[in-house]
């Protein structure tokens, strides 16, 4: 999120600090980036629509955990949706 935040990418409602206290807050829990999850970045097929690395991450990480990925970005939702 800092990277995208960086790069105008996205914009948060809070500082950053202040949401990563408001997941928790909110019941919820920060996903851990684990080795699973980057070797499962090998078998994600490859779209030359959508290259960017994070969201292959999280694509990654959401098919390795079993878990529903939302999102707002049309061209990701038509790619791994």
């Amino acid at each position: 999120m800092a990277v995208k935040v960086k790069l105008g990418k996205l914009n948060l409602p809070v500082p950053l600090q202040k949401m990563e206290q408001e997941v928790v807050r909110q019941g919820f829990h920060w996903l851990q980036l684990q080795n699973s999850h980057i070797l499962a970045l090998e078998k994600l097929e490859r779209y030359k629509e959508h290259k960017d690395p994070f969201d292959r991450l999280l694509v990654a990480q959401s098919r390795t955990e079993s878990m529903k990925f939302l999102t707002s970005d049309k061209v990701f939702r038509d790619l791994w949706g």
